[in-house]
């Protein structure tokens, strides 16, 4: 292959210098209920709420991770897609009188590791600018590298769930990941 995708470079997870993979920065499986004729849409808003909107055959990928840290990723997610996509760990239709959805069967160390991939990832990515993860970027490396998600207080996660009006929850929206304020910390969705 003579693509530049494949020449030798620095890998942004471990640094090594090898051929590089065309990395996903959100998993292709998170697309799968997005496509329609087997595309998606991407749309790009601006601040001022005007924008455009391109069609996609495959999602946002960049040139990232050497084949190691690739593998080293993916066993997260084929963990986190069993459970999340495949089972599926969520209910189809929820109460939309509850504000709270419990989760039970999530695996701790797999399910944390899974979304500190896809936030390191956007904060490593050039199509990302909105992710800034600053020193916290090395450390989450460093936690992917060695499959330690740390303890709950260390990058916590919590979730939201977008539901129809009918309680059935919408699993067709991949959104850029955004910053917001949560109490004093930056946090992202």
């Amino acid at each position: 292959m003579t693509s530049k995708a494949r020449q030798p470079a620095h890998c942004k997870l471990c640094g090594q210098q090898a051929k590089l993979c065309r990395s996903h920065i959100v998993p292709e499986f998170c697309y799968t209920q997005v496509y329609e004729d087997g595309k998606a849409r991407k749309i790009d808003l601006g601040p001022d709420g005007t924008g455009s909107i391109k069609t996609i055959q495959k999602g946002l990928r960049e040139s990232m991770l050497c084949e190691s840290c690739e593998a080293c990723i993916n066993k997260y997610e084929r963990r986190f897609k069993t459970y999340w996509y495949d089972s599926p760990g969520l209910p189809e239709k929820i109460d939309l009188r509850s504000e709270w959805v419990r989760m039970a069967g999530a695996h701790y160390d797999s399910t944390k590791l899974f979304h500190l991939s896809v936030l390191w990832r956007a904060g490593m990515a050039d199509c990302c600018k909105n992710v800034s993860l600053g020193p916290y970027s090395k450390k989450i490396g460093d936690m992917l590298l060695a499959g330690d998600p740390g303890s709950p207080q260390c990058f916590p996660v919590v979730g939201a769930v977008l539901i129809n009006e009918d309680g059935t929850v919408n699993h067709r929206v991949i959104t850029m990941p955004l910053p917001f304020r949560l109490g004093h910390s930056r946090a992202y969705y």
